[in-house]
């Protein structure tokens, strides 16, 4: 007489093999759409900021100085997306943080500053906006900012424009500078 065996199941052993592999497999997965969604905000930021750039020039190509430079001047005539705090329209980056736009001392140009990003982010954003913002040396010195947008009375040096782009890695601020 045969002896029938029945093998229509799998083992414990397997199985746990199969969710192992399964877990991998998901596990890269969300790291890759983490890194996309990184990779998207630093791409529509970089737009962003040659789309404000633009419109800042061109919305005082009238003129040629930029003296009524201020936040609000951008958030009234839409050139980035603000969100209203305590009153008051404050632009906003991709990465939640503080976007500053001021003119020059001596009014000839603007410096758009993002607050809050990310050093890889930061570094990035550098190294695309040379494309569109060329490297000039010189400072200008500009009004620090709070995290809700008001002057602190305190002045820092930043990169002069005739364009330059700066990544500050300690406080991963990221500086666009523009001067006729």
């Amino acid at each position: 007489m045969k002896k029938l065996k029945n093998e229509l199941g799998r083992t414990m052993v397997e199985m746990l093999g199969v969710i192992a592999i399964m877990g991998l497999i998901m596990y890269g997965a969300v790291a890759g759409i983490g890194f996309g969604l990184d990779m998207y905000k630093i791409s529509a930021t970089h737009t962003e900021v040659e789309e404000l750039a633009r419109g800042i020039i061109e919305l005082y190509s009238w003129s040629r100085s930029y003296d009524n430079l201020s936040n609000t001047v951008v958030c009234e005539n839409d050139l980035i997306d603000c969100v209203q705090s305590g009153g008051v329209k404050q632009p906003r980056s991709r990465f939640n943080g503080v976007v500053d736009v001021t003119p020059t001392n001596d009014g000839q140009g603007f410096v758009i500053h993002y607050g809050s990003i990310p050093n890889l982010a930061c570094n990035r954003l550098k190294v695309m906006s040379y494309t569109y913002f060329s490297q000039v040396s010189g400072t200008d010195t500009v009004e620090k900012m709070d995290e809700g947008g008001n002057g602190t009375g305190e002045y820092e040096n930043v990169m002069n424009l005739g364009t330059t782009v700066r990544c500050d890695s300690d406080s991963n601020d990221l500086y666009f500078a523009y001067h006729n």
